[in-house]
């Protein structure tokens, strides 16, 4: 099944209930594997897998909240405070925006804030990008508890 991606949306679980970054203009998950190379009688490399790292990254239309809880600026507070988050990238509904669903694709691990910028163009809307990089196992499809 396709999914569109406005619809792959990440969301903050630290506290337990889900937050989405709001106004999201792009989600990235990268996984990516370290490979060691094993001794071989051939000219060609024999490759065997090792360890994993993820990160997952996010662009978004900046947007400040009237109360000062814009998920930006707790982006930015727990980057600099060293903070660890539970993050998760799900699909979302338009008609349940703070729900993601269990039926669909789901991502979800901890992470820290490694990159924090925001873009202030002169003809356009003020944009972040946020990089976190993952801690510790990446869960797939929560409803299954599958882990890489």
């Amino acid at each position: 099944m396709r999914i569109l991606g406005r619809k792959l949306v990440l969301f903050d679980f630290t506290s337990g209930a889900p937050k989405p970054y709001g106004a999201s203009t792009g989600c990235t998950l990268d996984v990516q594997s370290d490979t060691v190379e094993t001794a071989s009688t051939s000219l060609a490399k024999t490759l065997i897998p090792g360890r994993y790292s993820w990160t997952m990254s996010v662009e978004a239309l900046y947007d400040v909240a009237d109360d000062g809880t814009d998920f930006q600026t707790r982006l930015l507070r727990a980057q600099l405070a060293g903070t660890k988050l539970r993050m998760r990238m799900a699909e979302s509904f338009d008609t349940r925006p703070l729900e993601p669903t269990r039926e669909h694709i789901e991502y979800e691990g901890d992470v820290y804030v490694t990159s924090f910028s925001v873009n202030a163009p002169v003809g356009g809307y003020a944009n972040a990008r946020v990089t976190l990089a993952g801690t510790g196992e990446l869960i797939i499809d929560k409803a299954q508890q599958t882990a890489l």
